[in-house]
């Protein structure tokens, strides 16, 4: 039924953007409507569960054993899809040094004219403490498999100034932005999940330092968002865009940890970055994208407190495939064909 609604939530937004498609200043923005952008890409998804325990002053920051990706996509109009896997030629075999994870990432961003969404659907087993602090002397990590997490979440924005402004530009190259613009940023969140483990954080040979035998906790956040974001346009055909979003949300939580459970309502804050960089030419585009969100989970717990991490790393190349115009024409809607 999940899976359902975000499909339905995706498509729906796809055909709002459709009727205003067309509607841009083309001094600022360029659509290239007629061609089909097909790329080659190399992408690294990555999440960590952070907990901190403030009288100790430790930070323990636990990761999934997650794969380097390569694979192949389009944009054409407004739709874009990739396919990627992590293949084991580009992957070392770490499951001795890191741990077995189990599970699917779901990260999904979608870039319309007026409308960023940003779907999550993350559902891990298995984490490892990234503190080399904590490796044995061949290299292994301390491995937790029983550490799991369970995340579902929408993030949506709408882009004020859209007739200047192109996201699609820096992360799909399917628009050329022109001339360096920004916009303000506008919408709202929700987030909901739960994570937690079977037995004490703590590696075996810090275990007096705390007293958590097991920890719990189960979270729902939802509240607006505000941003900004811009692109500087470096002799026509290079770019630099960079944008900030924090949201202020409301959040319902319960926190179980050996004392029993507790239930806190309240308010937190959380933050949305993107970076992306790259060259767009008339035919051959392509660049670096970064994009990270940090969750603050609050506790009741004066002791322990808990974050979530997660983020993308893109690198991709892009060729542009001309498709004649007349065909264009017969098959898609008006509101699709520019006059440029």
């Amino acid at each position: 039924m999940l899976i359902k609604r975000i499909v339905f939530l995706a498509f729906a937004c796809l055909f709002i953007n459709l009727s205003c498609y067309c509607q841009t200043d083309k001094a600022y923005v360029h659509r290239y409507d007629t061609l089909l952008m097909t790329r080659f890409f190399v992408s690294q998804k990555y999440t960590s569960f952070v907990f901190r325990y403030l009288n100790e002053q430790a930070t323990l920051r636990y990761r999934p054993n997650s794969k380097l990706a390569m694979g192949v996509g389009g944009t054409y109009g407004p739709i874009t899809l990739n396919l990627g896997y992590g293949f084991d030629f580009i992957n070392p075999n770490d499951n001795d040094r890191k741990g077995k994870t189990k599970g699917i990432d779901l990260q999904a961003h979608l870039y319309f004219s007026k409308l960023i969404i940003d779907l999550m659907g993350q559902f891990y087993n298995g984490f490892y403490l990234s503190d080399q602090q904590n490796q044995t002397s061949d290299g292994k990590y301390y491995q937790r498999p029983d550490i799991s997490l369970r995340v579902i979440g929408v993030n949506g924005q709408y882009v004020l100034n859209n007739k200047r402004f192109s996201y699609r530009s820096a992360l799909f190259n399917s628009d050329w932005q022109k001339k360096s613009a920004g916009s303000l940023l506008a919408g709202a969140e929700i987030l909901g999940g739960q994570g937690g483990a079977d037995s004490t954080l703590m590696p075996g040979s810090s275990q007096n330092q705390v007293n958590d035998q097991s920890l719990k906790l189960k979270f729902f956040q939802l509240g607006p968002n505000l941003g900004y974001t811009y692109t500087l346009v470096i002799y026509k055909r290079f770019y630099l865009t960079g944008a900030v979003a924090a949201s202020l949300v409301y959040e319902f939580n319960n926190f179980n940890d050996e004392n029993g459970s507790e239930r806190l309502n309240g308010i937190s804050s959380n933050t949305f970055l993107r970076a992306f960089t790259g060259y767009n030419g008339e035919r051959w585009a392509g660049g670096l994208s970064w994009i990270q969100s940090y969750v603050n989970i609050a506790t009741s717990n004066d002791r322990i407190r808990a974050d979530m991490n997660s983020g993308k790393l893109n690198f991709s190349i892009v060729y542009r495939l001309f498709i004649p115009t007349s065909k264009i024409k017969r098959q898609l809607p008006k509101a699709l064909i520019s006059d440029s």
